[in-house]
């Protein structure tokens, strides 16, 4: 286990210091037994805190509220990958976002923490527009492909020709246990479309320009890049092209 802690260590060390950081991460592959995902949930995340960091945000993504129409802070279950769930349930309900789809657990005093339920997945009184905003790091830990909501911020911020806004009704449930009924708007893929983000591509692009870093060893990869620095470029190319972002078949 030691020795698994200095490899990690050395992969999140390339993480700059004193900065709003939104953490993705995959599990598998990082531990040495299949029974130690909470305990090394919690050494990722006291390595993590090492860095200083102003404030750690974890997605804890719902789509399942497309379908059973209902959110419950406490026990909605992440539905973007073990590391995300164990953080969750470590962090309690008070440090989630009340988003039935986009909920993020928050750490280390966050000053994106907003207790208001949210009625729209993206828009600038989003917590997307408001990490940008704060020119935040996105960080990609030992992940296959590079991976941030705000490809879907972009997508909704120029309005492309393959998703569109619809509107789901149903209930969050917050920690209090009160139930509240909402309407959420989620700019969502259109019906039977089989669009998917040309990852490698932008990536490729990404790199080129010295917009995404990434640091390795024989085993795991770390991505990571400034928020306002990934929008500013690929706005430019969704202006040129609003399909840039998806592979075409």
């Amino acid at each position: 286990m030691k020795k698994m802690t200095t490899n990690l260590k050395v992969l999140i060390d390339s993480i700059p210091t004193n900065e709003n950081i939104f953490f993705h991460c995959r599990l598998k592959g990082l531990e040495s037994n299949k029974n130690n995902h909470n305990l090394l949930s919690k050494k990722i995340i006291r390595l993590l805190c090492d860095r200083k960091p102003k404030s750690i945000i974890i997605p804890t993504y719902t789509y399942s509220f497309t379908k059973n129409f209902v959110f419950d802070q406490s026990l909605s279950v992440s539905e973007t990958g073990r590391f995300s769930e164990e953080i969750r349930k470590m962090a309690g309900s008070s440090l989630r976002t009340l988003d039935p789809i986009f909920s993020h657990v928050l750490l280390q005093n966050s000053n994106f923490l907003d207790e208001k339920i949210s009625t729209r997945s993206f828009g600038n009184r989003t917590i997307f527009h408001k990490f940008v905003q704060a020119k935040g790091v996105i960080v990609n830990f030992n992940l296959k492909d590079i991976t941030t909501p705000l490809f879907h911020f972009l997508e909704y911020k120029f309005n492309v020709p393959y998703r569109k806004n619809k509107i789901f009704c149903g209930d969050v449930i917050n920690k209090n246990k009160s139930k509240i009924k909402v309407k959420y708007n989620f700019f969502c893929r259109k019906k039977n479309s089989l669009i998917t983000i040309d990852r490698k591509k932008i990536l490729k692009d990404l790199k080129k320009n010295n917009i995404v870093f990434e640091k390795k060893n024989k085993k795991n990869s770390l991505l990571w890049f400034y928020s306002d620095k990934f929008i500013k470029f690929l706005s430019k190319k969704l202006k040129n092209n609003p399909n840039y972002l998806i592979k075409i078949n």
